[in-house]
């Protein structure tokens, strides 16, 4: 039995990236993460350099004999209504597994998110084989949320993550009310036309959400200034595909595509897909919308994985979802934030038709 290690926790540092490129050039290390194979020295050390610097991403490093063995960053989140939560990641050289490496930094990640961060809820993602990973988050309280069909290109072909949450002890959520949703499709479609998001879009953009079901419904927006909507769209027209329904004139809805950024490979097959619909409109463009973005999915853009995130409550929306070929994979507790109550999210997912499980980019 090897001797126990002496493993120091400290904050990741610029020049740690030298010891983080070797366990990154691990194909065992690899293959249990979203990163690929064959890293770059200066993309690392740039990596590195952005983490240490980042106000939103916390990085640290398990030390043994003064050489970094093992990483974990997490991820605090951006948007308003989702700050109380976070998002973490970890990765240990191979030749020190199963040596306490992991279980260090997850107690001292836990420490620092519980009696400093005060994050409510922590979230993480894990291949569904990769069984000492989960037996690790389930001994420090990580309970299953759901599971992500081929969201990672893996060795050849798609793998399936687990989606796992934890609660800082003696949080207390509170109760929520389940809202009456209005029906999202049956309305007239006549007159509604789709075209691509444009940078003029940007007033009737911020318009869409001064409708209170809009609003509540986007989770990841608060009320935007025209200045932020304009910001958001040149955002979109830059690095995703957003697509607009027009009445008249007016977009009085819209789509987007989110794919990875980045040389993201391992999962450039797959995309988000936010769509937004004035209060006014809700019946007539949620439909057209989506029938437009999976189209460009489909057709042209190559996708395999579209998903989306709704409020469990919103049955009418996840009704309409499934009616164009989207299934639950998740139930995500407390995630969102809204009118004053924290209240579950439901991840709807749809794979491109005729995939079959294990297959990979190739057949």
């Amino acid at each position: 039995m090897a001797a126990p290690l002496e493993i120091r926790v400290r904050r990741m540092e610029p020049h740690d990236y030298t010891d983080l490129l070797v366990q990154f050039s691990q194909k065992s290390v690899v293959a249990n993460t979203t990163q690929m194979p064959v890293p770059s020295a200066e993309d690392w050390k740039k990596r590195i350099a952005d983490t240490c610097a980042s106000s939103t991403v916390i990085g640290m490093v398990a030390e043994v004999a003064g050489h970094v063995v093992g990483s974990l960053t997490i991820h605090l989140k951006s948007s308003a209504r989702a700050r109380h939560s976070a998002v973490f990641g970890i990765a240990v050289r191979e030749e020190y597994h199963r040596r306490g490496v992991a279980t260090r930094l997850m107690t001292a990640m836990l420490d620092l998110s519980d009696r400093v961060l005060a994050i409510a809820r922590m979230e993480l993602c894990v291949f569904d084989d990769n069984a000492a990973a989960i037996a690790l988050y389930k001994k420090f309280g990580f309970a299953l949320e759901g599971r992500s069909e081929a969201d990672v290109l893996r060795n050849g072909s798609y793998a399936s993550s687990l989606h796992m949450a934890r609660f800082r002890p003696g949080f207390v959520r509170g109760p929520s009310t389940t809202l009456s949703w209005p029906p999202v499709s049956g309305g007239s479609e006549e007159g509604i036309t789709v075209r691509r998001m444009e940078p003029a879009d940007a007033p009737d953009i911020a318009w869409l959400f001064d409708g209170i079901h809009a609003a509540r419904a986007a989770m990841d927006h608060i009320p935007l200034s025209l200045g932020e909507s304009a910001r958001m769209v040149a955002s979109v027209t830059a690095d995703a595909f957003g697509l607009v329904a027009l009445s008249g004139d007016r977009a009085v809805g819209y789509a987007v595509l989110h794919t990875a950024p980045g040389p993201r490979f391992r999962v450039r097959h797959a995309a988000s897909c936010e769509i937004v619909v004035h209060d006014d409109y809700l019946s007539r463009c949620c439909s057209p919308l989506m029938v437009a973005a999976l189209d460009l999915a489909d057709s042209w853009m190559g996708l395999l994985r579209i998903v989306l995130c709704v409020h469990a409550d919103n049955t009418p929306a996840i009704a309409l979802w499934a009616s164009h070929g989207f299934v639950q994979e998740a139930v995500f507790a407390a995630q969102d934030y809204r009118d004053g109550e924290y209240v579950d999210t439901v991840q709807l997912a749809r794979l491109r038709p005729g995939y079959s499980p294990g297959k990979g980019p190739l057949g």
